[in-house]
Formats: structure tokens, sequence, C-alpha cells
């Protein structure tokens, strides 16, 4: 490379707009000589590119290296095109790290994601997964955001965290208090209390911080509540142990006006179950069918009680027109299921891919 016999030329200085006496030299010196311009033209473009991107800043040290990869040294310079090649890693790894509200916080149990700083809300009973910390479940009428991986805001509504060991530091967040993680199963409802089932949370508020065993709860103070968790409804909590299991019986192609048959599988407290499973229809129970196809908008289907039939303990199996499925082509089900005592919660199955086909 030319400018490798040339140490007099200050390409970082011409560049960033210092050492006006040497810029003047360097600039002299490349227009007399095509394979250093072409060399310093070629760094001007990634720098460009780096100040093009206002919201995203590397970091001091990032500039200390490229100050020192691009500056004159003793013994020479170290090749123009090794401080681009330099420069345009840096460049791909900024272009390629999401911001933090862009960064997936959490996972539904459709397998859509919530992200950092994006406010979620719930008229129903809703569990969500979080990457390294748990699972949360929200209370209907619930509203939430992430302001980071690891800190979630309750705005309103009360939320149950279930966190595994790798979670401890997570914190939930109600006004000016703060419910912080030591290893447990807890709740928090905001701008009332905290409370513990199992582990230790260190709640932190206006009036000091306190830590909570299993079996205590305290106001957001915090003040211990002497009756623990005796005098909190916590119905809604058990009412979400319940669960929906969703198989297809039979090909996974299946010809468009063929029927497609199904089975469902309810667990849960014997309390939220119907004495009859094909009583799914009425003002207490309520069996449906959500379909997704793609990045189309999904849709219910509902079920025939005419075609549900028993299928041995808590299970039924029922029929579905497959001419009910809008469209050909490839899709994703989910059984959805509520009832009475459920809190509002609607319990999501697994998803069963299927094809319809003319």
């Amino acid at each position: 490379m030319c400018v490798k016999n040339h140490p007099e030329i200050d390409v970082y200085g011409l560049l960033k707009g210092e050492s006006p006496q040497t810029g003047e030299e360097t600039r002299s010196h490349a227009d007399r000589c095509d394979t250093c311009l072409k060399e310093i033209e070629a760094t001007g473009v990634v720098l460009e590119q780096l100040d093009s991107l206002p919201e995203i800043s590397p970091s001091p040290a990032v500039w200390d290296g490229l100050e020192r990869a691009t500056r004159p040294r003793k013994g020479g310079w170290i090749p123009l095109s090794a401080a681009a090649a330099l420069l345009l890693a840096v460049l791909a790894f900024l272009l390629v790290t999401p911001p933090d509200s862009r960064r997936v916080a959490a996972t539904l149990a459709d397998r859509s994601s919530l992200y950092i700083e994006e406010a979620f809300s719930t008229e129903t009973s809703t569990e969500l997964r979080i990457p390294e910390v748990g699972t949360l479940r929200l209370k209907a009428g619930s509203e939430i955001r992430f302001a980071t991986a690891r800190t979630l805001v309750l705005i309103r509504g009360e939320v149950f965290a279930e966190v595994d060991p790798s979670g401890i530091g997570f914190e939930v967040q109600s006004g000016k208090s703060r419910a912080i993680v030591q290893g447990t199963r807890f709740g928090v409802k905001a701008g009332a209390a905290v409370y513990v089932f199992e582990g230790r949370v260190r709640v932190v508020g206006p009036g000091g911080d306190l830590e909570l065993g299993s079996g205590e709860a305290a106001t957001l103070l915090p003040v211990p509540l002497a009756e623990g968790l005796a005098k909190l409804d916590l119905r809604w909590i058990h009412a979400s142990d319940l669960s929906v299991a969703l198989d297809l019986v039979g090909d996974r192609v299946v010809p468009r006006g063929d029927e497609i048959t199904w089975r469902v599988s309810l667990t849960g407290s014997p309390s939220l179950l119907p004495d009859d499973l094909r009583n799914l229809h009425g003002p207490d129970h309520y069996l449906f069918l959500r379909v997704r196809r793609g990045s189309d908008p999904s849709y219910l289907l509902p079920i025939d009680p005419e075609k549900i039939f028993p299928a041995g303990g808590a299970r039924i199996s029922f029929r579905i027109d497959s001419r009910k499925i809008r469209m050909d082509g490839r899709h994703q089900v989910f059984a959805i299921y509520t009832g009475k005592g459920t809190g509002g919660r609607q319990a999501t199955s697994n998803p069963v891919n299927i094809e319809v086909r003319r």
C-alpha cells in the first residue's frame, strides 16, 4: 500500500478535521497519488456511515481502538485497508445489534413477542414466558411494560411470577416501589401489596425496605401485613392452573370439504372443569378454535355442540368442516378454553399444524 511508505500522512486528522497543517500536507500528497486518494476516500465513506447512526454510539473503548488503528505510529502505518476493514466490522456490529426497544422481553402463549418498552394490556388472565427469568401471569384487566429485560413496570392490575434460579434480580415496579426477586414465587398488586408464596422478595418503597419470606405479605410502603396471605383474594392464581391440550386425529393434510377430527384434554382443579365436558357452550364454559395462517390475522372457529362427543376422562373429541378454514394452504390451530372460576382466563393449547388442499 502506498500510505504504508508515508508516515507523514495523517488520514485521521484529515477526515476528522484535526491538525489543519498536516491535513493540507496529506491532501497535497493525495492529489498527486491515486492509490492514497482511493484509500482515503474509502475510509471516509466508512466514517460517514458510522456518523449516519446518531442513535447508536460506539463506546469510548471502541473509538480509542479506531484511533489507535488509524493514527500514525512509530514504525509506519497499519494499511488503510486494514483500518477500513476494522471500521466496517464495527459498523456491521452496530447495524445488526438492535436497540433495547426492539429486544424481545417475553413470549405469549401463541408465540407472539412482547418487546421492551412496549405496553401490553389484557382483558383476560394471560401467561408470559420471560427468557432466563421464568413465567409471569397477568390477572384480567392488567397492564404492564418492560423497562428492561429484567425490569417489569406494573401499570395496573396484578401479576404473579414464578422465577427460575437464573431470574434472581428480576424486579417488578409499581409506582415508587420495587419488588426484587431473590428466588421465589410471588405476586404484586398495583398500588396495594406484595405477597410471597415461596422463597424471598425484597420490597423497596418510599418508607424503606423490607424482606418478605414464604407466606408473608406487605404493602408497597412497605409495611408488613399481619394476616399474610389470608386476607388476599388469590383465587385467580389458582384458576390459572387450568390447561388445555389439542391433538389432531388423522392426517395433517386434509382435502377441502372433509371433516377434521380434533381431541381436546383439559387439566386443572376439579372446581374449574365442567361436570359434563360436552356442555362447552353455556354461560359457564366455552371452547373454540383459533386459526392462523402465516402473517394473516387470526380468526375464531366456533364448535358445533352437535359434533362434540366424549373421548374418555377429561377429554372430548369434535369435528370441524374443513370448508370453515378460510383459505387453502398451511395453518396453525389452537384450542382456547374459558370457564367458570377461571378469573376470565383463556387457557390456550399447544399449536397444531395442518394443511388444507383442494
